[in-house]
């Protein structure tokens, strides 16, 4: 499937060189040829090379040419770079990759949802994961934002109702918690995640009976790191998630589970897992 990424900033720059670790990838940016000349992002996310794969152009009618795109554009410019683009987005597969609402209408999500029309929404689950105050909250904008987007009486002004096709939470797995945990502290590192029993594991860690998909995603490692060093007020770069030994990094962080909460799971053959969280919606 080939894919588009609209919008390079620092969210959109990151989507694409995740992407781009597995397939060619197209960026769609305003300052295309010096990034193309760079092979990098300097002014939103530096320190981070365009992988080989991530082609970046300023034609958005040559990026709307893949069949997926992702629009990461602010959510303060969305609504207007979808009509200004309108002939050249009609009849494509577009997914939402901002947050936030207008602030001159106060419209958020469900104008997006019913724009956009998705197929999935990823969201935190009812604890934000590890508790997290805007999580949370989070979660319960993105539920309820589903739910009204699909309401044929609510606000016809945000055009067609929509049903987003499948809705899921974010995971953590407990088994591959708690195997990574005893492995590092078996090497000797008995400082990692000190405190932290892990045959008593928090709520955020889920037992596999409860996880509905389990996504590869050892292609994009590094640069799922890179993203995660680039939110630096966040998460610290001398802390646990940066600490771990390559071999344990990508075994921790190559592979993704979700949560289905809305919709038909479609696992592999034989397995209790999907690999794709497209899996049955026809994308």
């Amino acid at each position: 499937m080939s894919i588009a990424v609209l919008g390079a900033g620092a969210f959109g720059t990151a989507l694409a060189i995740s992407l781009a670790g597995k397939g060619a990838v197209t960026l769609w940016a305003r300052d295309a040829q010096g990034m193309g000349q760079s092979r990098e992002n300097t002014a939103r996310l530096p320190g981070c090379p365009l992988p080989e794969g991530l082609f970046v152009t300023e034609d958005l009618a040559e990026a709307a040419k893949a069949l997926t795109l992702l629009a990461a554009v602010p959510m303060q410019k969305l609504r207007g770079f979808l009509r200004d683009n309108a002939a050249a987005l009609d009849g494509k597969t577009i997914v939402a990759c901002c947050k936030g609402i207008e602030l001159n209408t106060g419209l958020g999500p469900v104008a997006v949802i019913r724009e956009v029309r998705p197929q999935v929404l990823v969201t935190y689950d009812d604890f934000g994961n590890y508790g997290h105050p805007d999580h949370v909250q989070a979660h319960r904008v993105a539920h309820y934002a589903v739910a009204l987007a699909a309401a044929r009486s609510y606000r016809h002004d945000l055009g067609d109702a929509w049903d987003v096709a499948k809705v899921y939470w974010t995971a953590m797995s407990a088994r591959a918690m708690r195997e990574g945990i005893k492995e590092i502290r078996e090497a000797g590192d008995l400082q990692f995640m000190e405190g932290l029993d892990p045959d008593h594991l928090p709520p955020f860690a889920i037992d596999d009976d409860d996880l509905d998909a389990e996504i590869d995603g050892s292609p994009w490692v590094d640069a799922k790191l890179d993203a995660m060093r680039a939110h630096a007020t966040q998460i610290s770069v001398d802390g646990p998630f940066f600490a771990l030994s390559n071999d344990v990094a990508f075994r921790a962080w190559g592979t993704e589970h979700y949560r289905l909460v809305k919709g038909v799971a479609a696992p592999v053959p034989g397995t209790s897992f999907e690999d794709d969280l497209f899996a049955g919606t026809g994308v």
